[in-house]
């Protein structure tokens, strides 16, 4: 690793991702970039960074940034603000998703399918478009995309989804088969590491929110163990710190290193 890894992480403003940019921004050889979509909405993010700040003694290490997740605009945009700053980008991190409730196919309409299409599967389609030539720019002899998916997306695994959840599924699904072709694709030729993550089911808004559209009780009894994001952070990032091109490029990783099927 060069001695300033610049790390870019989308849907930072809450959850897995918040706690990942605290965990990044934490360690010294780190420039993190947190990608959200209204910097006007990341207060506790910005007070974080501003009291990390203090502390140190160095001023705050976020930059934060307006990416919403499916505007291929927006990301060139973003992009051109991070390449006048840093110059590059060593690690992508396409973390921004949207989940929806119990919704059985028979009943679901084409708008559940294409706004979860658009934050998860183009999202991170669009992210790849727009900061490629900074991942190109990197003098890391390991580049990486990550892009945190889900086992709800895994085919090979809806035994153990029993819930009615096909939009969410189908688009996670969609995205682990882009990421596949993007390893092929850029993995030996550019040394990008593209990796999708499992990050196990998460108490974040998102997933409270979840639970609550499938008619449980968040707070209740749940039919599988729940992590807090601040679990799911340190655990997917014990992961990603380690991945190469070589032996985990177009691979699914579950936050506990095994590997998923597809």
């Amino acid at each position: 690793m060069s001695q300033n890894t610049v790390i870019l992480i989308t849907g930072a403003n809450r959850g897995i991702g918040l706690e990942l940019v605290k965990l990044y921004a934490s360690e010294p050889q780190y420039t993190v970039i947190a990608g959200v979509r209204d910097v006007t909405k990341a207060r506790e993010l910005e007070e974080w960074n501003e009291q990390a700040g203090k502390e140190s003694g160095r001023g705050g290490k976020i930059h934060l940034v307006k990416i919403d997740a499916g505007d291929l605009e927006g990301n060139k945009k973003a992009a051109a603000e991070i390449e006048q700053l840093y110059g590059k980008v060593d690690v992508l991190w396409a973390n921004a998703g949207a989940a929806c409730g119990s919704i059985p196919v028979l009943s679901a309409t084409n708008a559940d399918y294409e706004n979860l299409f658009r934050t998860n599967t183009l999202g991170p389609i669009v992210l790849f478009q727009a900061f490629y030539a900074l991942l190109q720019k990197s003098d890391n002899p390991v580049k990486k995309f990550l892009i945190t998916s889900s086992i709800v997306g895994s085919t090979g695994s809806q035994h153990m989804v029993p819930f009615a959840l096909s939009p969410y599924g189908a688009s996670k699904a969609a995205v682990n088969h882009v990421a596949v072709k993007l390893a092929q694709e850029h993995g030996e030729k550019d040394g990008i590491a593209v990796v999708c993550l499992h990050p196990g089911s998460v108490m974040s808004d998102l997933g409270r929110q979840g639970w609550v559209d499938m008619g449980l009780d968040p707070d209740g009894p749940l039919p599988m163990p729940v992590a807090t994001p601040e679990e799911c952070a340190n655990s997917l990032k014990g992961v990603v710190d380690g991945v190469t091109v070589e032996k985990d490029g177009g691979k699914f990783i579950a936050y506990d290193r095994s590997v998923v099927p597809w």
